[in-house]
């Protein structure tokens, strides 16, 4: 059997869907809710053409939504690519975060507030 990070929402969901799976910034899901929520978002990037061989960037700091588009990603094939914007030094300028998502040739970016 092929290990697939995909399938490991709803292998806990199956499990223990009302365990808590992920919390952070005042917001958590259980693990039924992961899977869901994954599923669902799985199904709008398919539908707008992200599959196979497709990159996902994620643009956040970090947070229970970076988690989801990871696996919603996983689950149509794509690979995520996170880009960390939480450096808000003076020497960080918004240039270089258009350049790492330059670099990765994305199809899609997740901005998330």
């Amino acid at each position: 059997m092929t290990y697939r990070l995909a399938d490991e929402p709803r292998r806990h969901a199956l499990e223990r869907p009302d365990a808590p799976a992920l919390t952070g910034r005042g917001s958590s899901l259980t693990y039924g809710e992961l899977d869901q929520r994954t599923n669902r978002l799985a199904n709008v990037l398919a539908q707008r053409g992200i599959g196979p061989q497709s990159r996902v960037a994620v643009l956040d700091r970090s947070s229970v939504q970076v988690v989801e588009v990871l696996f919603a990603s996983a689950k149509v094939g794509a690979v995520t690519v996170p880009v960390n914007c939480g450096s808000r030094r003076a020497n960080s300028p918004k240039s270089s975060t258009t350049a790492k998502l330059k670099s990765c040739s994305t199809t899609a970016l997740s901005a998330i507030r």
